[in-house]
């Protein structure tokens, strides 16, 4: 596969874990591997991640009485259109998919559809909470103790998981961005990375490959 062609198969993806507070974005560009022979059971083509961008942001801060679900829209519609101008062109877009009952979540996750539909014409996919962990099945190495451990709590697992995935150090993930913001974060701040992190390297399909043993 020559370079060129590789080019030409790149994809900007956005990764968003929704939230009024704490609201996680990452954006990468992803491209499929070639040339890659086989090592062991790993993929002998695979893709490259390369990400651009990530932050947990306190948009709207502290809710009050006052501050109405438009408020929190548009408060976050403020923040994420000046951001992701500065990215574009889109190619593809995975939001963590929420449930009606959390009724400020659900208004921003559709206003976000609206948003990437109609300012950068890509389709938005919703990706349902526990599915992000499927990428883990490609280096976890948790023991059996800390698997039962995690496996009830998705916040601690999400940060287990991004910190296994870290010290790997796969050649093909660029993760300089993730490693700095994971480092310098509190718990919270780190579940939320963690999830867009994740949700985004699940939504490519990323999967250890003969480059990462190069």
């Amino acid at each position: 596969m020559t370079s060129t062609s590789v080019a030409q198969q790149q994809r900007r993806v956005v990764s968003i874990d929704v939230g009024h507070r704490n609201f996680a974005i990452a954006i990468a560009d992803c491209a499929p591997v070639g040339d890659c022979a086989p090592v062991g059971d790993c993929a002998p083509v695979g893709m490259t991640v390369d990400f651009l961008y990530c932050e947990v942001s306190d948009v709207t801060g502290k809710r009050t009485k006052r501050h109405t679900i438009k408020d929190v829209v548009d408060e976050i519609m403020e923040y994420a259109i000046p951001l992701l101008d500065n990215f574009a062109p889109l190619h593809a877009v995975v939001v963590e998919q929420q449930v009606v009952r959390s009724a400020c979540n659900y208004a921003v996750a559709n206003a976000l559809v609206g948003l990437f539909r109609g300012r950068f014409g890509v389709p938005v996919t919703f990706m349902p909470p526990k599915r992000k962990f499927r990428v883990c099945d490609e280096f976890t190495d948790l023991t059996d103790r800390e698997q039962d451990a995690v496996q009830d709590n998705l916040k601690k697992r999400a940060i287990v998981e991004l910190d296994t995935l870290i010290g790997m150090q796969c050649a093909s993930i660029d993760m300089g961005c993730v490693v700095s913001l994971f480092r310098s974060s509190d718990f919270r701040k780190k579940d939320d990375l963690a999830d867009a992190v994740l949700q985004l390297l699940t939504f490519v399909e990323w999967r250890v490959s003969s480059v990462d043993y190069k």
